[in-house]
């Protein structure tokens, strides 16, 4: 028992020690992302650290964003809990975007101009090159968003777009036409056969991912309007709402991870109230949130959320296979079954 006890004051000392180190780091200006090494040991961090963590997490952000011009250090964690040199560096390469020579073109985007606020309704994509094969290396972005806004911040050549006010659907229909021209339209699909089980690969054509444009006319404030009559009280209400944005979606991550201990997520219920603008005209967050909770049934929301999503611009993910073939235990191809339909995603495999 006494054992235990020993091993565990010593985990808790290393894990005591590996975090201020990680404090230090950020106190002489380098810059590391603040993880908690409690966690990584599989420890309850202490309230004392866990205040802390949450000050350095907002000091090392402050350091990035206030020096973007100098040369940004970054430490990995591992280098801290085994108490190695920090000696690894990474710089930031100058771009000149006037240098692509023709090798963009011009986009129009499915949101038409609609949602982003300069009425974007084309943007000049440049294509992808070797400077970008860097990001997709870059093992330190953990979150394929990440590396996909920062493939985006480089191939808008007007950089007065702010890349977190596009709409997700605008983003993927910019990952198309880069993985189309980067690395031509036949795309490997690999799965399971939902009739025979059996694992199949199919090659689909990308230039046959239809685009879904934005159809609906916004109104005099520049959002949407839902018109409905309430199933409770037989009320004509008007819904104003809008289409996500990154900072929508950021704002969404937020209230999930303050219910993180909670039971029940409420996820599907945040992103509703995100993404109501108004309710026959009152805007207050406060009376937005009751009369979900108390004014309107499910059935008038489930129908609300149909409608956003049936006309939200973007990429159609429901897509069709023709045909594909058996994977055979040596990894050849064999015999050719029918094909079906799938859910087409986006992520870092789609540049592979």
């Amino acid at each position: 028992m006494e054992e235990k006890d020993d091993l565990l004051s010593s985990k808790y000392n290393m894990a005591r020690k590996s975090q201020e180190q990680m404090f230090d780091v950020i106190d002489k200006g380098k810059y590391v992302k603040v993880k908690n090494v409690f966690t990584q040991l599989g420890l309850d961090t202490p309230d004392d650290m866990l205040i802390k963590i949450k000050e350095y997490e907002i000091k090392s952000d402050n350091l990035l964003s206030n020096n973007k011009t100098q040369e940004k250090k970054i430490v990995d964690v591992s280098d801290v809990i085994e108490n190695k040199n920090i000696t690894s560096t990474k710089t930031q390469i100058d771009f000149d975007y006037t240098k692509y020579k023709g090798a963009c073109d011009i986009l129009p985007l499915p949101s038409q101009g609609k949602i982003h606020p300069k009425n974007k309704e084309v943007l000049e994509v440049a294509f992808l090159t070797a400077i970008d094969e860097s990001l997709f290396m870059q093992a330190n972005l953990s979150k394929t968003k990440d590396i996909f806004n920062l493939i985006l911040k480089n191939k808008i050549i007007d950089k007065d777009v702010d890349v977190n006010l596009l709409h997700h659907g605008d983003k993927n229909a910019i990952l198309v036409f880069l993985r189309i021209n980067a690395f031509g339209s036949d795309y490997v699909v690999i799965g399971q056969h939902p009739t025979t089980k059996e694992k199949v690969q199919a090659t689909f054509d990308l230039t046959k991912i239809k685009i879904k444009n934005l159809s609906l006319d916004v109104n005099k404030n520049g959002y949407f309007d839902y018109k409905y009559v309430n199933q409770i009280n037989g009320n004509e209400d008007t819904i104003e709402f809008k289409f996500f944005n990154q900072y929508d979606e950021d704002e969404i991550l937020k209230r999930i991870e303050l219910d993180s201990n909670s039971e029940i997520s409420n996820e599907d219920f945040y992103r509703t109230l995100q993404s109501i603008v108004s309710i026959n005209g009152n805007s207050d967050r406060n009376y937005i949130e009751n009369f979900l909770k108390y004014e309107m049934s499910i059935r008038d929301v489930r129908n609300y959320k149909k409608f956003v999503i049936d006309n939200e611009p973007g990429v159609d993910i429901t897509q069709t296979i023709e045909k594909c073939n058996v994977i055979n235990e040596d990894g050849s191809l064999g015999e050719t079954r029918e094909g079906f339909p799938f859910i087409f995603t986006i992520g870092l495999h789609f540049f592979e």
